[in-house]
């Protein structure tokens, strides 16, 4: 689960990270542990950035059933 801030992260250019950076993100780390998944798709939006400054929060979150 992830909040609009993920998606609508900036690049100093005005580039929003976008849906498919964030799914591309996540398959990077899919199969992974959910602290793995959570740390991975969150430095894949900050590097994106590059320094610009986050215009929102980046809140994430992940759940892995074991049951």
């Amino acid at each position: 689960l992830i909040t609009d801030g993920v998606t609508e992260a900036q690049n100093k250019d005005g580039d929003l990270f976008g849906n498919d950076r964030t799914l591309a993100a996540a398959q990077a780390v899919s199969g992974a542990t959910a602290t793995t998944i959570v740390d991975g798709i969150r430095a894949s939006a900050r590097a994106f950035e590059a320094g610009a400054e986050a215009s929102d929060d980046l809140t994430i979150m992940a759940i892995r059933f074991t049951g």
